[in-house]
């Protein structure tokens, strides 16, 4: 008792010692001998300097404060606190993270959820209550677990500093919340989501018994909001019998610490139980966040059909927790001796650890695509549950791999298909990423009107906002364009390429007869088994598949002399006669010279083009390389055309007559043809052909090799053609006037200052000096400037490099996403909501970041989605 009374002694005559958050002492008087009397009648047993000082419980000590709900007029209030924060002052430094989660705060706010526009994503109120509950603000709730109440008594009061306090009406005059309050009532807190002013130590210790019924709720729950009378409430308050026996209570918990170490251990014995079960805890966590981690990367299903304890069908999620518990001691520790009502292996829980490792790999990418210019890519499909889903995929340069990357970033389910709803979902991505247009340097979309059109389409809009933005439209659709172009699928080009058409429907058309019943394909299986033929398997022809056509052409070409036999053999034996008559229609057609000399000349071409889709389809493709691939695609099908004394066109034609002649098919001869005894001005009346090669040749095998180099040098002929050129030039170290004037535009580099550069590099010798004009180029310039300084020195000619590399390609990585989403979103998983879809294609989509995310940042994330409510301390 000795050392009590000598602790209270130490107190007389001073002021409260209170924590480093409160800046300054409270100049209260003490009632000493209120202090020793509670400290005699401590409970040795139960020493909790609460309870020993007033008998009170935390639990119950704790006044209840709900964030509000998101409103127009605290969106406004948010956002001008945010804007008007005085970084300067020495009083605000406390309140830097506080300032910094509250403009992130203020972003996600100013979104605007409507049930008119379901295209918003209802993860942003989601984000503002969990942002919100990262800043120690009066507002929140305090939290019923003692070591996270000690954690806000020492942070102190909230006191943020602003240049402009909202101002509100008060007695006929706008009046606010002032700054120089602070120094006159060190307990003051300010709230700047509620506008209004708290009192520290009421808040904290309102619910003591000698303040039951005393205590005033205006600085405890609702918040002091009288502004026009402040000085006087504030000092009225500060006098106030409940506020003394609050600051006295405050002053207690702070040196309670102390005391129990020297009275009791049995304190700091209960406070490392704590800790130990909190570090056990997220031990647990750890592993569960692991599995998590384990089947979203994979893209597994996590929940079963009947998750009772007992059931052979809980879901892999389940299933994994539970073998792993059998060789882990923490596992099976926690399920055989923890709380049976926190065992966090429920749907809720699953769901808020995926949405944890979603949060903190956004916040991840978000840091990465900050300060860097930025292209857009996006296209969209429909999923299984007939939901129109619209990709987003952002692509930067990476400085630390000195690569560009493209990242899967969003997935919004479209209501509406119109370019503004689109450019809307597109705006929301830039705000969520807090970024601005002026970042963003070109956008890729596929050719559709919607997305291309240069009046309203998407792409026009994004130029509303940026008119520096470069709009590229896919080369890999253009490419797939340009081929249906060929085969004729606009109505002009059908019948001036009609045999080509014709074949690709038989091809077709033999790929669903065969395919179409097991019984057939077994009868063509055994006759290339019988034969000793290696079976390529039939492919249907799409116009969405870029490589379907060369795959079905091969495989029918490779499976001819098979295909005949397993006709015919099935239209001997097929007693329905729909499909006996469907078999001889298309053994008539697979025996006619024309299919034959279609199936040989579209198989190289189609090969040609397969090669270069395959190569546009690649991540880090620049369309520096692309064009160059484009135009080696268009010189091989020129040489094909015009060819010395059309040597490449008898090549085709001899192994067409050769493979005719092999199966016994008549070439047919041109029939003469009576003149027309009037004049007209079809091609038809006014030249007839002698032979059957001059016919083929002109009408099929020109007319397609023509019709596939125009649409090549239409669809290919874009807005980046000249930035393309100008950059091929710039890694030869060339220029001239236009080009530095483009660098200029849209690279934002000072001409002058690129000029002196490249002169610089034309007089060094360890320059890299590549042969051609390829991805390689530039990436052998990229690695030359990241070493021994070089990129301070030529600063405008690495920012042209690294911005022209950011130019996307083909929106292919949109097309990657569609594949992933085919497999998280299928028939037995169609009810799935946007949310959980969302997070678990990006985990998916982006494997690496998954793997190597931070497990102790998702523990925190977790902890935070459900503020002190957590039945696990972590």
């Amino acid at each position: 008792m000795s050392s009590i009374n000598k602790t209270t002694k130490k107190q007389k005559g001073g002021a409260v010692k209170v924590p480093d958050g409160l800046k300054k002492n409270i100049d209260i008087p003490i009632n000493q001998d209120v202090i020793v009397n509670e400290l005699q009648n401590e409970d040795v047993d139960n020493p909790d300097p609460i309870n020993n000082a007033f008998q009170n419980d935390t639990s119950t000590a704790i006044s209840s404060h709900i964030l509000p709900e998101s409103s127009e007029s605290q969106i406004v209030l948010i956002k001008s606190v945010i804007e008007n924060v005085d970084v300067d002052c020495p009083a605000s430094k406390d309140c830097i993270e506080q300032e910094n989660n509250m403009k992130v705060c203020t972003e996600v706010s100013q979104v605007q959820v409507s049930e008119s526009d379901s295209n918003i994503d209802e993860n942003y109120l989601k984000a503002h209550r969990i942002l919100s509950s990262k800043v120690n603000d009066p507002s929140n709730k305090l939290p019923s677990n003692r070591l996270e109440f000690k954690e806000i008594i020492n942070r102190g009061p909230c006191r943020p500093v602003l240049k402009l306090y909202p101002r509100t009406l008060q007695s006929n005059s706008q009046r606010s919340f002032q700054k120089s309050w602070y120094d006159k009532f060190s307990w003051l807190e300010y709230s700047t989501v509620t506008d209004a002013a708290y009192c520290f130590s009421c808040r904290c210790f309102a619910g003591n018994e000698k303040n039951k019924g005393q205590i005033d709720t205006a600085f405890t729950v609702k918040g002091f909001k009288g502004w026009y009378r402040g000085i006087q409430c504030l000092q009225t308050h500060q006098t106030s019998l409940a506020h003394l026996n609050s600051v006295t209570a405050l002053n207690n918990f702070l040196s309670a610490k102390s005391i129990d170490e020297v009275i009791n251990e049995s304190v700091t014995q209960q406070i490392s139980k704590l800790e130990n079960e909190r570090l056990n805890n997220r031990k647990i966590m750890w592993r569960l966040v692991e599995v998590t981690v384990c089947l979203a990367k994979c893209g597994k299903p996590f929940r079963g059909h009947d998750e009772s304890s007992h059931s052979f069908q809980k879901g892999l999620f389940k299933e994994f927790v539970e073998l792993l518990s059998r060789y882990d001691m923490v596992l099976q520790n926690h399920f055989e001796n923890g709380p049976k009502n926190a065992s966090y292996t429920s749907n809720r829980i699953q769901n808020d650890i995926i949405y944890s490792i979603h949060s903190v790999l956004l916040q991840e990418l978000k840091h990465n695509i900050q300060q860097v210019p930025i292209a857009i890519i996006s296209d969209e499909t429909s999923d299984v549950g007939h939901h129109e889903q619209l990709s987003i995929v952002v692509r930067y340069f990476s400085t630390a791999l000195n690569r560009p990357i493209e990242t899967f970033v969003d997935l919004k389910r479209m209501i509406s298909v119109t370019a503004e709803s689109i450019f809307k979902s597109l705006e929301n991505v830039i705000e969520q990423f807090n970024l601005n247009w002026n970042s963003v340097i070109a956008v890729c979309f596929d050719g559709a009107s919607t997305m291309a059109g240069n009046v309203a389409g998407v792409q026009a809009q994004c130029k509303m906002k940026n008119e520096n933005i470069l709009y590229v439209h896919c080369y890999a659709h253009c490419l797939n364009l340009t081929l249906m172009d060929a085969v004729g699928a606009s109505t002009k080009n059908r019948q001036q390429n009609k045999m080509v058409f014709d074949f690709l429907g038989t091809v077709q058309f033999i790929y669903s007869y065969i395919e179409g019943s097991p019984i057939r394909h077994a009868i063509f299986e055994r006759i290339a088994k019988e034969n000793g033929s290696k079976l390529h398997t039939l492919k249907s022809s799409s116009q969405t598949r870029w490589a379907c056509r060369s795959e079905a052409v091969k495989a029918i070409k490779s499976n001819y002399n098979v295909l005949l036999e397993a006709l015919e053999e099935i239209t001997e034996k097929c007693l329905i006669s729909e499909m006996r008559a469907k078999g001889k229609g298309i053994l008539h057609q697979m025996k006619t010279f024309e299919f034959i000399f279609c199936l040989t000349m579209m198989q190289p071409i189609l090969e040609m083009i397969l090669k270069v889709s395959t190569v546009l389809q690649t991540e880090n493709l620049d369309l520096l390389t692309a064009m160059s691939i484009v135009k080696s695609l268009k010189s091989s099908l020129s040489s094909m055309r015009n060819s010395p004394q059309d040597e490449e066109f008898h090549k085709v034609f001899k192994k067409a007559v050769t493979m005719c002649e092999e199966n016994n098919i008549i070439i047919p001869k041109i029939k003469n043809r009576k003149v027309s005894c009037k004049l007209d001005d079809t091609p038809l009346s006014q030249h007839t052909y002698q032979t059957q090669n001059e016919y083929i040749k002109i009408e099929v095998y020109f007319s397609t090799l023509d019709i596939l180099m125009n649409s090549m040098n239409e669809r290919f002929q874009q807005e980046t053609v000249d930035i393309i050129c100008a950059v091929a030039k710039l890694i030869n170290l060339e220029f001239n006037i236009e080009s530095l004037n483009l660098f200029q535009r849209f690279f934002h580099v000072v001409a002058e200052n690129l000029e002196a550069e490249i002169t610089i590099l034309k007089n060094m010798k360890d320059t890299p000096r590549p042969i051609g004009n390829s991805v390689s180029t530039i990436h052998e310039w990229l690695d030359w400037l990241s070493i021994k300084g070089r990129a301070d020195i030529f600063k405008q000619f690495l920012q042209v490099l690294r911005i022209f590399v950011v130019i996307p390609v083909t929106s292919c990585s949109c097309e990657r996403t569609f594949s992933k989403l085919s497999i998280i979103k299928n028939k037995l998983r169609s009810t799935m909501s946007q949310d959980r879809l969302n997070s678990l294609l990006f985990l998916f989509v982006e494997q690496k970041m998954t793997a190597n995310v931070n497990i102790d940042e998702v523990i925190d994330q977790f902890k935070l989605m459900v503020p002190n409510d957590r039945r696990l301390v972590l």
